[in-house]
């Protein structure tokens, strides 16, 4: 009997397009997946490889985010240091400093709005937003009058009697 022939494998399909489905915990945008369809078609690529190729880039992704999640939190942590030692109002002053900063943060974010953004953003910990709210609250407890960026009015007050000149 002649030997056998082996067989020869099957050509790999290349595809016009491919069906990607994002992973169940996707953080990408939608235009991740075309992209990663698009470096597929162009590099030739199985389904199967395109998959794999998905899936590197939903674990890039995910690795970003961890590491910027990381980032955020070192920050916080870096400037929540900085604020209690602050001279002004760390310390001992600091837990009264905050409630301070709190108080001042309602009174003039009363729907939380701005609180909302400074969290967006992670800077609801940034050292100079809250000494300004702590400076804020401070001078609110003390029942002082802020008016004109600080400074007294311009005119000076009037008398009783020239307010009221009919009244003697």
């Amino acid at each position: 009997t002649p030997p056998a022939v082996p067989a020869t494998p099957a050509a790999p399909v290349i595809h016009e397009t491919y069906d990607l489905k994002a992973p169940k915990d996707w953080k990408g945008a939608d235009s991740d997946l075309a992209h990663v369809a698009a470096l597929a078609k162009a590099g030739k690529l199985t389904q199967e490889q395109a998959n794999g190729l998905l899936e590197a880039q939903a674990k890039m992704i995910a690795d970003d985010n961890a590491a910027i999640a990381r980032e955020q939190e070192q920050t916080k942590s870096d400037n929540v240091a900085t604020l209690k030692s602050d001279a002004e109002f760390g310390g001992a002053k600091y837990a009264e400093s905050i409630l301070r900063a709190d108080q001042a943060l309602a009174a003039f974010d009363p729907k939380g709005e701005l609180l909302a953004e400074l969290k967006t953003f992670g800077l609801e910990h940034h050292p100079s937003l809250v000494r300004a709210f702590m400076r804020v609250g401070k001078a609110m407890s003390e029942g002082t009058t802020v008016v004109n960026g600080g400074q007294p009015p311009a005119s000076k007050s009037a008398s009783l009697s020239e307010l009221y000149p009919t009244m003697k």
